[in-house]
């Protein structure tokens, strides 16, 4: 009697009284224990049991088997099952049925398998049990074959079976599989089964057939919560979130009362969407029906918080939530590494260790994703070698997560590395390793790995696009970067906003710039981002005034500039030397769009004062706002160079080594400006102290793409005999048009080791190979990896006009557009 009525403490207390236990008072507790949950009692019981001398009986088999699932313990679930084979209690039908399902629900499906095979008799409960294992763990096609050994056997499914079966089906290709059953539960008896009728809908609207799932919703005899959930969670599964949220509303206008279930999936729904008005509306009803305390929904309402980057609130949640597990930790850490700071993702990762809570795979990627959000390579090093230590260096995600940490870090030796342990590498990690290389270089490595990818069967996506086109824009390869163009288009793929924003990069660094707003005016949805990457395409080709035209449209069309867009916009304004539109736009930021400046707004105003000669006056803002960025510094430091300012180009430079004194380009821009100063003793002593530093310079390389191959040069390779003959003959027609070697840094001991010197540069090289290998008239274009020299940018200027060539050079400042002797940066570089 207290059992049935769950008075577990009253039952213990007549139980001990008692002075003879039989088997069915033991068997009775323990049902009892396991029913209220309190599996640890279960097993105490039992132990007390044993030592007592007490058989088991099926139904303390059945008891003990239903505290396993609970707990999802299969060592224990195999210590019962031994208990029933030492008692021969195995042969029992729902014995047999319960050990089968102990072993699916804690994920052995194989041991569920053999135990149904070796069961002396198999009938619908059992193969239900089976079919049920699969349809949890998400393995459709070994349902399905299930199901047709059962029907082989001869045995008739139940409305358990069919739904279990329904519940398994998770893609189209499973449902095409088992298309006739469908069709015979459709009509049948079945389909008027409650059961059945709710498992058709949920797997009707995870397959995307909305109409056809309501259709069926609607014919319910009885639509309770269940058949609800049935309908919101699967039309949450097939993507359909807000068909998710009005179906919801339908929901309440039924006056059916919504449960847990209902609410941890509105909340996803929520999250998904980033739908912050319905957010709010749904937390104010799980606080009206007091469910707030509900394991499942505190931790759902944490991530629809955490997605609709109203992370104040979901900290709040988190705090108020009973219990805290590595779910709730994770929600919040994958939070902070999706909309920021990473540095807090890190911090609760290290809080959640000390608190005794261990992380699982999705901590580990959520942290690493932190990690890269704040380039924290070192920390991410720290990670990695924890998570080799907890086993979990063989999980395909983390493995991913790994790659993608090294890459966007810039560390590709260890990215190569992680990658070359994977035995089957997915999408992710393909994506992840072209992506760090196209970002970081060798670009050419990015090239190889995507047709490494395709060659091992894995199709490119979006983001696999989107990475080759860098890589082919920082090549300057133009003509695969068009070849790739017409395969895209072919494929309707080139109108995608990702794939879009990605060719007029790839163009606007080959330095077509035409072909760049062709692709922006094909686009059909030209959002914040494409925008932005139009006039970043226009002001790294010195279009500074069409830069200035393409923002002022962007607002007549209703699109908001954001921060990016801002950068984008000062960067164009400096590059072409616009200061008073420049000034005014940095002005109108905080204004007219309430946009604080961040540093980067900072250095292209600095920028451009510099570049518009207006040295002093960017030192003063320098100072004013005790900036002393790295990008900043620099800027100036360069211009001062260029225009003879040796004392404030030395205050620069002191300023700049304080942050990095390992930056080689420092030191070179410092030793060109006292040579051109003709204070070649304070060169030397600089070139001395980068020696000494230890600050070497990354090796010069060129790159030019003829006939679809790209060719690449690096300085002070040695040279073919034409390409030796025509570098020589180029310094002769200069020497004889007056046009002297700039010495700058080449701190040689003579004037012809100088001049050997300034012919070995890669750009050099790869403009005397293109000469050789191309017709003339035709435009050559050459990509170089560091900031070109002075003597290579008149070089260059030489053969646009005497050439009569047309010369475009991508460095690491800008793309210079050299013809008739000119260049679009107007010699500020």
């Amino acid at each position: 009697m207290f059992v049935d009525c769950g008075s577990m403490s009253s039952a213990l207390r007549i139980f001990h009284k008692a002075i003879y236990k039989s088997e069915y008072s033991w068997t009775a507790l323990l049902f009892g224990f396991a029913k209220s949950g309190s599996n640890d009692h279960v097993f105490d019981l039992h132990t007390a049991m044993k030592d007592n001398n007490v058989p088991p009986s099926i139904h303390t088999i059945l008891a003990l088997l239903r505290a396993c699932i609970q707990l999802l313990d299969v060592q224990k679930g195999q210590e019962v099952h031994l208990t029933a084979v030492i008692w021969g209690l195995d042969h029992d039908m729902t014995v047999s049925s319960s050990i089968i399902d102990m072993y699916a629900k804690c994920g052995l499906i194989q041991e569920a398998s053999y135990t149904l095979s070796i069961a002396p008799t198999r009938n619908v409960i059992t193969w239900t049990a089976l079919i049920s294992g699969y349809a949890d763990h998400g393995l459709s096609q070994e349902a399905v074959l299930e199901f047709t050994k059962m029907q082989s056997d001869g045995v008739p499914p139940n409305a358990v079976t069919i739904a279990c079966l329904l519940k398994a089906l998770n893609d189209v290709s499973a449902a095409d599989a088992v298309g006739k059953l469908i069709e015979k539960i459709e009509g049948s008896a079945f389909e008027s089964d409650p059961l059945v009728g709710n498992s058709l809908v949920g797997m009707h609207a995870r397959f995307g057939s909305i109409q056809k799932a309501k259709s069926i919703f609607d014919q319910l005899s009885s639509r309770d919560v269940v058949s609800w959930n049935a309908l919101i969670s699967g039309l949450l599964e097939s993507g359909a979130a807000t068909d998710a949220i009005a179906q919801f509303k339908e929901m309440s206008k039924e006056k059916v009362s919504p449960d847990s279930v209902t609410f941890t999936c509105i909340c996803k729904a929520c999250g998904s969407l980033g739908d912050v008005e319905n957010a709010l509306c749904v937390h104010l009803e799980i606080t009206k029906l007091g469910l707030g305390d509900d394991y499942f929904v505190g931790n759902s309402l944490s991530y629809m918080y955490a997605n609709c980057d109203l992370l104040s609130e979901a900290i709040e949640v988190f705090k108020k939530l009973a219990v805290k597990d590595v779910v709730s930790w994770s929600t919040l850490i994958a939070a902070f590494a999706k909309h920021g700071p990473g540095s807090e993702g890190l911090n609760y990762f290290n809080q959640m260790k000390s608190e005794g809570i261990l992380p699982n795979a999705f901590t580990f990627c959520s942290v690493l994703r932190a990690c890269i959000s704040v380039q924290a390579l070192d920390t991410g090093r720290d990670i990695h070698m924890e998570i080799e230590q907890k086993g979990f260096g063989d999980i395909i995600p983390i493995c991913s997560a790994l790659v993608a940490l090294y890459s966007k870090c810039g560390s590709l030796i260890e990215s190569q590395y992680v990658f070359d342990q994977l035995h089957d590498p997915d999408i992710l990690s393909w994506n992840a390793l072209v992506s760090g290389y196209a970002e970081h270089g060798p670009c050419q490595q990015a090239l190889k790995c995507f047709n490494e990818m395709q060659d091992k069967g894995v199709q490119p996506d979006i983001v696999s696009f989107a990475g080759v086109l860098k890589a082919l824009g920082g090549l300057g390869a133009l003509e695969s970067g068009r070849g790739l163009h017409s395969k895209l288009s072919k494929h309707s793929l080139a109108v995608d906003p990702c794939i879009g924003n990605g060719l007029i990069n790839m163009y606007a660094r080959c330095g077509s710039l035409l072909e760049a707003e062709d692709v922006f005016n094909r686009l059909p949805i030209r959002d914040v981002v494409v925008w932005s990457s139009m006039i970043q395409a226009f002001g790294m080709n010195h279009e500074g005034g069409k830069a200035v035209g393409c923002f002022e449209e962007m607002q007549r069309q209703g699109v908001k500039p954001n921060c990016v867009t801002f950068t984008c916009l000062l960067s164009a304004c400096s590059h072409s030397s616009l200061a008073v539109e420049g000034k005014r736009y940095f002005k109108a930021m905080r204004q007219d769009f309430g946009i604080i400046p961040l540093i980067e707004h900072y250095n292209c105003i600095i920028d451009l004062l510099a570049r518009s000669g207006h040295l002093f006056e960017a030192e003063r803002v320098c100072e004013l706002i005790g900036l002393s960025s790295e990008g900043a510094l620099s800027s100036l430091l360069t211009a001062s160079c260029i225009c003879g300012e040796t004392e404030l180009a030395l205050r620069c430079f002191q300023n700049s080594v304080k942050n990095n004194m390992h930056d080689a380009g420092l030191y070179v821009l410092m030793v060109d400006t006292f040579t051109s100063a003709g204070r070649l003793t304070d060169a030397l002593q600089i070139e001395d102290v980068r020696r000494y530093i230890g600050a070497f310079k990354k090796p010069a390389e060129a790159f030019i793409e003829i006939d679809n191959e790209v060719y690449g040069f690096i300085v002070g390779d040695k040279q073919t005999k034409d390409v030796k003959e025509t570098l020589r003959s180029l310094r002769s027609g200069m020497k004889s048009k007056g046009n002297m070697t700039h010495l700058g840094s080449a701190l040689t001991s003579s004037p012809y080791e100088k001049e050997a010197s300034a012919c070995e540069h890669a750009e050099k090289i790869a403009l005397a190979f293109g000469l050789l290998h191309t017709p003339e008239g035709q435009t050559l274009r050459v990509t170089k990896n560091l900031r070109m020299c002075h003597d290579c940018h008149i070089t260059s200027m030489f053969i646009s006009k005497e050439k009569k060539r047309e010369i475009i050079i991508q460095d690491k400042c800008c793309i210079h557009h050299f013809k008739d002797g000119l260049c679009s940066c107007g010699d500020m570089f």
